[in-house]
């Protein structure tokens, strides 16, 4: 019971950093507005600029549609961009700067703060590379990077697009030697991974 209360804890601890940092990011929910109308409050926390998007429709002609000289090729019409001074979309929860604040402070060093960013945005392109590199550095084998790749998709999806049976026939391994190496590579990242959630969390105090 201690085992696996402490496995929901630590998942608990991830879960809150991530959508923390997801909503101080702008992804996911937050950032499905709603139109409202509110004036501009310069210089208050309540001003809308703060935390709002202007809500912006086509304005007048600045350029009529044409042909180019020599005929091939239409030129659309041009409008300009009218902004409206009171309307505005507002996301349904504000972005927390002070988690971006909080990043500062948290040291996240190492691969830690490319495995949090990469389990909350999903940027496979920008932060895989990262925390592949530090990955091989402590996890040994022949397929210690398919290990690693298969062992961060089971992290951010609950499963890894291909099964562990299937790699290591598609590798040529035994099957329960990839299955070890996939379980050790993935205890090493959800270690980094709730290395970086505490230090975050514990920076926001």
């Amino acid at each position: 019971m201690t085992i696996g209360r402490r496995a929901d804890t630590d998942e608990e601890t991830i879960e809150r950093a991530a959508r923390l940092l997801a909503g101080a990011l702008g992804y996911g929910s937050p950032w499905f507005a709603t139109t409202i109308d509110s004036p501009y409050v310069p210089g208050t926390d309540n001003d809308p600029k703060n935390h709002a998007l202007t809500v912006c429709s086509p304005g007048l002609v600045t350029e009529q549609a044409a042909w180019s000289v020599d005929g091939s090729r239409h030129v659309r019409r041009q409008r300009a961009w009218r902004q409206s001074a009171y309307r505005v979309a507002t996301p349904v929860c504000k972005p927390r700067h002070s988690v971006l604040a909080a990043l500062s402070l948290a040291k996240l060093d190492g691969p830690l703060e490319s495995v949090l960013f990469l389990y909350v945005t999903g940027d496979v392109g920008r932060f895989w590379p990262d925390v592949e590199r530090f990955g091989l550095a402590c996890v040994s084998g022949a397929f210690a990077s398919e290990a690693l790749n298969d062992a961060m998709e089971r992290i951010m999806f609950r499963r890894a697009s291909i099964s562990q049976d299937a790699r290591a026939k598609t590798l040529g391994i035994r099957a329960s030697g990839y299955r070890a190496a996939t379980r050790a590579a993935e205890v090493r990242l959800r270690s980094w991974l709730l290395m970086a959630s505490r230090r975050l969390l514990v920076a926001l105090g």
